[in-house]
């Protein structure tokens, strides 16, 4: 915590306005580090962003709780761990890296809201035990082996061998039994959206709007 660039032995409550950047380039050092020997809790709110690049990115002795913001955590190590408790995210988006992306030690991980993609060396989501794991009903979980790897579906079971995880809310509309999100593409044919416009036929949706040209589905 020495090399913390946000360091507090009291509770804190995080507002995040505009974009910021938190970089350290110790080895050993934390963007934010909230906490005593036994006892600190993080809350981070608001609408701008938080860049952290450093060691270790955000950490708390207790419970880290996300309501909303932009969180990119690039690190060594933990891109957001606790100690004693609970990692909590009701919202906003949120992306990790590290040898691991998120950490729970003695504490669960669970996801109820908002936009969560972990990438870990050694594990995506890290917590005690690992099926503490949760995520809201509803939502949509992706998961890979490795880093760079397709995602596919989440099994619970194999959830230590997952170096990258992806949690989303529910797609916003299906179409040939595809989730679609704002701004998606699906082509004819296709079982999975693209962020680029297909050659041929597709379907879009984006604000609220779909919009099928030359689009056609037989079930």
């Amino acid at each position: 915590a020495y090399y913390a660039t946000v360091y507090t032995e009291r509770d804190l409550t995080l507002e995040l306005v505009g974009n910021n950047t938190l970089k350290q380039t110790k080895v050993f050092s934390e963007a934010i580090y909230v906490g005593n020997p036994y006892d600190g809790s993080l809350t981070i709110q608001g609408d701008g962003s938080l860049n952290a690049t450093a060691g270790f990115g955000i950490s708390a002795r207790s419970t880290i709780t996300v309501n909303g913001g932009t969180i990119v955590c690039t690190c060594t190590y933990d891109g957001m761990c606790t100690y004693n408790q609970d990692i909590i995210i009701n919202g906003g988006t949120v992306t990790v890296s590290g040898e691991y992306g998120l950490r729970a030690v003695n504490g669960s991980v669970k996801i109820n809201g908002g936009n969560v993609t972990a990438t870990g060396g050694s594990k995506a989501i890290d917590c005690d035990p690992s099926d503490s794991f949760s995520v809201a009903e509803g939502m949509k979980i992706q998961a890979s082996t490795t880093v760079d790897g397709e995602l596919g579906e989440y099994v619970a079971a194999n959830h230590n061998s997952y170096k990258k995880i992806v949690v989303r809310p529910a797609p916003e509309v299906y179409v040939g039994g595809v989730g679609m999100y704002d701004g998606d593409y699906l082509a004819v044919g296709a079982t999975a959206t693209t962020k680029t416009q297909p050659s041929g036929g597709y379907a879009y949706y984006k604000d609220g709007k779909l919009t099928l040209k030359n689009y056609s589905f037989s079930g």
